[in-house]
């Protein structure tokens, strides 16, 4: 019994990564991607052999404002790689109350869709990211592994997020959670509506709203919300940020 399983889930993988429908993934890619400013993670590669760009500037009420550059590639244009997305986030910079400075880190991260969907199935995705410290005295490599899955559901598409992230170093001593639930409405002239909900071990609820605009030339802009609510503390903080990418052509 575990030998047939494990050879249909082989036969899954071998089906929905190296013998792919490079068609109907494009067009799978472009209606499930997530491009704004909110936490989902849409599960999608980039353009083959096309590099992107993305910058976002965020904020939460009494906090310190954050920009972050991101870079990301998918290296072939076919087989296992054509459906990975690999990325790299510079030092984010912080911006608080008369200081200006740069956060000693930067991450990487592997994204791979394993099955994009079709025949009823829905995509099935991970990612991995490493955030690696430098300069500074006992600090220590973390990691996010990330469960997604998106569907498309009646005009729009639904995600579902699951997550796990270490604090202290790699170990699970220091492990935190969260899941997300979200949905895309596709509205006129090339926008995207987005409304999706974290929950967070520790008991925070964060309602995200968001909005994707794609312009000519890949240049995309998404400009979000968010509102959190600590449960156990029952206090609230209100923020937002605005993402822009350029794919290039």
């Amino acid at each position: 019994m575990r030998i047939c399983i494990m050879l249909g889930f082989v036969l899954l993988i071998y089906k929905n990564v190296f013998a792919q429908n490079y068609t109907l993934q494009d067009s799978i890619s472009d209606r499930q991607a997530c491009i704004t400013h909110n936490s989902i993670t849409d599960g999608q590669p980039g353009t083959p052999q096309k590099p992107q760009i993305s910058g976002t500037a965020a904020g939460q009420k009494g906090s310190i404002f954050q920009y972050q550059t991101a870079i990301g590639y998918t290296p072939s244009q076919k087989g296992f790689l054509r459906s990975s997305l690999f990325s790299a986030v510079v030092p984010t910079l912080d911006v608080g109350e008369g200081a200006i400075d740069f956060e000693k880190s930067m991450s990487v991260s592997w994204l791979q869709r394993w099955v994009y969907e079709h025949d009823g199935t829905p995509t099935i995705s991970t990612s991995l990211t490493f955030q690696f410290p430098y300069d500074e005295p006992n600090a220590k490599t973390d990691a996010v592994l990330t469960f997604i899955i998106a569907k498309n559901l009646g005009k729009g598409v639904g995600y579902f997020n699951a997550y796990g992230e270490t604090t202290q170093g790699l170990t699970t001593d220091s492990l935190e959670w969260g899941i997300i639930g979200g949905y895309k409405f596709f509205l006129p002239n090339s926008k995207e509506l987005f409304l999706d909900v974290l929950y967070q071990s520790g008991n925070a609820l964060t309602f995200e709203m968001s909005l994707e605009v794609d312009l000519a030339k890949g240049w995309s802009l998404g400009p979000g919300i968010n509102f959190t609510w600590n449960v156990e503390e029952n206090n609230t903080v209100y923020g937002g940020g605005l993402l822009l990418l350029y794919q290039f052509q």
